[in-house]
C-alpha cells in the first residue's frame, strides 16, 4: 500500500570517526580499524492530499508530525533486515504522545548513488516534489488503515523520489511564434548537430580559399609596388 508525502524541509547529517568520551594529551594508538563516517538525510514531511489513512488510535494522520530519514548503503538493493530473504528497505513506527497527538517516523536504506544525487539535487534547492512509500501490513476496507495499537512498527519495501530537473514556461502551440520558441527551448538532435558541423566545414573550407586569393593579391600589389618603386 503507498502513500505520498511532500518535504517540508530537509537535514544533512555528517558523522566521522568514531565517538569518544575520553581526552588525553597523550598520543593515541593507531586504529584497529578505519573511521568511519555515517551520512543520512532527515527530512520532515506531510502527507499529501491524496493518502488518506486511518489509525486506529483515532489520531489525524494528516496533523501528526512525521519524518523521514535515509541512510546511504553500498549495497545496489539493500536489504534493512537480517533476513535478506525480505523485501524490507526500512519501515514506519509510530510513537504514542503523551499529552498531544503522537509522531511517526520512517526509516529506508537507499543506494549510495541515489543518496548522492539527492543530496546534490537538495543543495541546489531541487526539494523532491513527491516522496512515495510503500508499506506492507495497512489494511483496506472502505480506506486505507493501519492498526498502529497491534502493529506500531511496520515494513518499507521501496520508495521513490520526484524531483524536477527542468521547468519550462506554459507555451500556447497553437500561436506560430510559441511554437518557434518552444522549439528553441529543446535541445539539438544528432542530425541537426551534424547539418551544423558539416555546414562550419564548407564555411571554413570558403574561407579557406578567399583567404589564400588575398594572400596571392596582397603578395602581387606588393610586388608591384616594390618594381615601381626601383
Amino acid at each position: 500500500m503507498s502513500l505520498t508525502f511532500q518535504a517540508l524541509d530537509v537535514y544533512l547529517h555528517e558523522d566521522y570517526g568514531r565517538p569518544s568520551t575520553e581526552f588525553t594529551l597523550v598520543k593515541p594508538a593507531p586504529p584497529s580499524e578505519p573511521l568511519g563516517r555515517r551520512s543520512s538525510l532527515k527530512i520532515r514531511l506531510v502527507p499529501d492530499l491524496l493518502s488518506r489513512l486511518v489509525l486506529a488510535t483515532g489520531e489525524s494522520f494528516r496533523e501528526m508530525e512525521g519524518s523521514l530519514e535515509l541512510v546511504p548503503s553500498d549495497e545496489l538493493r539493500p536489504i534493512a533486515s537480517a533476513n535478506k530473504n525480505l523485501n524490507q528497505i526500512g519501515y514506519i513506527q509510530y510513537f504514542e504522545g503523551d499529552d498531544s497527538d503522537g509522531v511517526y517516523v520512517m526509516y529506508a536504506l537507499i543506494p549510495r548513488l541515489q543518496f548522492n544525487d539527492l543530496v546534490k539535487a537538495m543543495h541546489n534547492g531541487q526539494v523532491p516534489l513527491f516522496i512515495t512509500v510503500d508499506i506492507e501490513g495497512f489494511n483496506w476496507r472502505a480506506e486505507l488503515e493501519w492498526d498502529n495499537k497491534a502493529n506500531s512498527f511496520l515494513p518499507m519495501v521501496s520508495i521513490k523520489f520526484l524531483v524536477a530537473v527542468a521547468v519550462f514556461p506554459r507555451k500556447d502551440l497553437s500561436d506560430n511564434s510559441d511554437r518557434e520558441q518552444f522549439a528553441e527551448l529543446m535541445p539539438a538532435t544528432k542530425g541537426e548537430v551534424r547539418a551544423a558541423l558539416e555546414a562550419t566545414a564548407i564555411l571554413m573550407k570558403r574561407l579557406s580559399n578567399t583567404l589564400t586569393w588575398a594572400t596571392w593579391l596582397i603578395a602581387a600589389l606588393v610586388a608591384i609596388a616594390l618594381l615601381g618603386f626601383h
